[in-house]
């Protein structure tokens, strides 16, 4: 345990048959939904697969560089938001080929058996 390595690939809410094989298989880790790497990392796999992210995400780097108040930011930015597309940072960039790595953990009070989940707790 502890072992950092590199991810082959990163699947987010697999079905619940897929899931079920997973842990039958007991060589697959799972998502806890934390990451960790430098703003500039990110910010290039945002680039990369999330351009119009990173376009809107440069309109509002463009406002804090100005050294607006807070309220005067806020409103600055409030209409940048809404050029961002719905999509959570697992399957925007996550699901990409990138320079992932993982370390396993033990979650105390955690289950990883599919049986202990409803079939539809993914959607």
């Amino acid at each position: 345990m502890g072992q950092v390595g590199p991810v082959e690939a990163f699947l987010e809410k697999p079905d619940y048959e897929r899931a079920k094989a997973y842990v039958e298989a007991g060589n697959y880790l799972w998502n806890s939904g934390m990451f960790i790497f430098k703003a500039s990392t990110i910010m290039d796999e945002i680039k990369t697969h999330m351009s119009a992210h990173y376009e809107t995400l440069m309109k509002i780097d463009a406002e804090i560089q100005k050294g607006l108040t807070k309220v005067e930011l806020s409103e600055a930015t409030k209409p940048y938001f809404s050029e961002f597309e719905k999509i959570s940072i697992d399957f925007g960039v996550m699901e990409n080929p990138i320079a992932s790595r993982s370390s396993p953990a033990v979650l105390h009070g955690m289950t990883s058996d599919p049986s202990m989940h409803s079939e539809t707790s993914s959607q």
